[in-house]
């Protein structure tokens, strides 16, 4: 199984609670055609794609909206940027700035998650030099 990382694009829902938290929606994924790095892909390089600079990897949306896929979003954690390892319980205050927070539902050809983003240093990012999470 591959798993694929996606960057969040903030828009202007974003907008700060009264505890310095950060709250948005967000689009986390897209059906049809998209480019990806080639060791996103095929990190152990078994199809030969790991050092390719870009793979077209085509995403019908029988497989992104399926329930499965979407269950997946569920309260997984957010990150600035993308951590080398996964975010687990061992080392989620190290990675973890948020959680995805909310129903995850299909808009159009998109999924559209809700966010919430904890951490001040990342809600400071986030709203400054860092419009992805």
């Amino acid at each position: 199984m591959v798993q694929l990382v996606d960057t969040l694009t903030l828009d202007a829902s974003a907008r700060i609670c009264a505890d310095g938290s950060l709250v948005a929606e967000v689009f986390a994924a897209r059906t049809g055609l998209q480019d990806y790095v080639g060791r996103e892909v095929d990190p152990d390089n078994n199809h030969g794609l790991r050092d390719r600079a870009i793979v077209k990897v085509y995403r019908p949306e029988s497989e992104v909206f399926k329930a499965d896929s979407l269950a997946t979003f569920a309260a997984a954690p957010v990150t600035v940027d993308h951590p080398s390892t996964p975010v687990t319980a061992d080392n989620w205050r190290a990675l973890g700035v948020g959680e995805i927070n909310g129903d995850v539902v299909r808009d159009g050809q998109r999924v559209r998650v809700p966010i919430i983003v904890r951490d001040a240093a990342a809600v400071k990012a986030a709203t400054t030099t860092h419009k992805q999470l």
